[in-house]
């Protein structure tokens, strides 16, 4: 970085919150001595550190020193898990890079990028400071050029900006981040978070792929992608991506193992594969019986699909006399007695499933068959309607969703997405698309 040397100036009394521009709290806080004082330490070194630049009039301090205990300090704010002494340690930062003058483009647009990152901070949750300084960094972000900023800044904010809910800021600041090729991969785990955070899964997966062939020994890109695809449409080849990550991370050794295992059992089974599902189950069960013993229903569904369906109802009755709520339990019933011809029992305990889960299309479709059955046409119609419904509604969805990797800012497309889970009731789904509006 080429940067001119700045004259420090006599400025003490700007380096910590004068005044009004002290940040209100959230009401009284109960924080350990220990923990009390080590943070006034740091508030206060922060403080001094900023004291020390302006302290002689004939000192000439190098602008890149500058800017770095600056970002020291706010890096430090982001570590801090208080969100009042999260503000208390953004105020100097702020104070000290009004009083840098930078002679070039580059330094000029990170200068303001970092004030930007130190308001948002201050900015916080409270209503009572947000409309001051929400302000004054919204006019500061109108005069930077993102792609004249350092890539260490860039990264900084567009993490601060995801953190803080400004989704559409952090999108257009990691979008040019990924632009360069330095820090690029930091920026790809960046872009990770706020492409889920957004619905944008495909891209996220994207990203994650890349990741993985950046550094295929590394098992945090490999988790990485497993997290994004657990959260991920369900479809057939994303639940075989999903087994060959699985598969992938079990090569690490890694101490979860044999919950990787059991997560690969259901996969496999998703993928009507109960013969490779058994071989790692019964694996598992050799080894940690514990394990086993915590996911019961995992072993009745695997029983189900090799057709074993008396010691498949066994377990699901099991589960029930222990907990009367369990829904995969109750479903697994219904489906064994709906196999077995039992239609009066399955359509009893189909019927207690729809009181929780009401837009579960596969049940409204077993008792559509199952009234149909038992002859009572009427009700059977209007569950397999009802199954038609909820299908065209994910129809609906995946048709948003193509909408919106090409428009995703529009707000408007994002409440339609979330109106359509909150329609087949998927509710996290929905709540994830909700906040992603801004």
């Amino acid at each position: 970085m080429n940067l001119s040397k700045v004259k420090a100036k006599k400025k003490n009394q700007q380096l910590a919150p004068q005044g009004n521009e002290t940040p209100a709290t959230n009401g009284p806080r109960e924080v350990s001595a220990t923990r009390g004082a080590i943070l006034i330490v740091l508030i206060s070194v922060v403080i001094a550190l900023g004291i020390s630049w302006w302290q002689d009039p004939t000192t000439e301090v190098d602008a890149d020193q500058l800017l770095n205990r600056v970002r020291s300090a706010l890096l430090s704010a982001l570590d801090e898990p208080d969100a009042a002494l999260r503000r208390q340690l953004s105020f100097p930062a702020n104070n000290a890079l009004l009083e840098i003058e930078p002679t070039n483009a580059v330094s000029r647009h990170s200068i303001r990028l970092l004030r930007c990152v130190a308001l948002a901070i201050i900015v916080g949750e409270e209503e009572e400071t947000g409309n001051i300084y929400e302000t004054e960094m919204m006019e500061l972000m109108l005069q930077i050029d993102f792609r004249q900023c350092f890539p260490e800044d860039l990264l900084m904010a567009a993490r601060v900006f995801y953190m803080a809910g400004r989704l559409s800021r952090s999108d257009e600041m990691i979008a040019t981040a990924l632009m360069r090729e330095e820090g690029r991969y930091e920026a790809l785990n960046i872009a990770v978070q706020i492409r889920i955070a957004q619905g944008r899964l495909d891209e996220a997966l994207a990203y994650t792929g890349e990741l993985c062939e950046w550094q295929p020994t590394n098992p945090y890109w490999w988790q990485l992608r497993a997290s994004v695809l657990a959260q991920s449409d369900g479809k057939i080849q994303t639940v075989k991506e999903s087994i060959r990550v699985t598969r992938k991370l079990l090569e690490f050794n890694i101490p979860n193992s044999f919950a990787l295992r059991m997560r690969l059992v259901d996969d496999l089974l998703k993928t009507d594969n109960p013969t490779e599902a058994r071989t790692e189950f019964d694996l598992v069960k050799g080894k940690s019986l514990e394990t086993v013993s915590m996911q019961p229903m995992l072993e009745a569904k695997l029983l189900y699909f090799e057709g074993n369906m008396p010691a498949a109802q066994e377990i699901a009755e099991k589960v029930l006399a222990r907990d009367s709520t369990s829904v995969g339990a109750r479903l697994l019933k219904g489906r064994v007695e709906h196999a077995n011809g039992q239609w009066e029992s399955a359509i009893e305990t189909l019927q207690l499933v729809l009181k929780s889960h009401e837009s579960n299309p596969e049940v409204h479709y077993l008792l559509g068959q199952a009234y149909a059955r038992h002859g009572e046409d009427d009700k059977s119609q209007q569950h397999l309607e009802r199954h038609q419904t909820l299908t065209d509604a994910k129809a609906q969805i995946e048709a948003l969703l193509k909408l919106v990797r090409e428009h995703p800012y529009d707000a408007t497309l994002r409440e339609q997405v979330a109106d359509q889970y909150l329609r087949i009731g998927n509710l996290e789904a929905a709540r994830r698309w909700r906040p992603a509006t801004e």
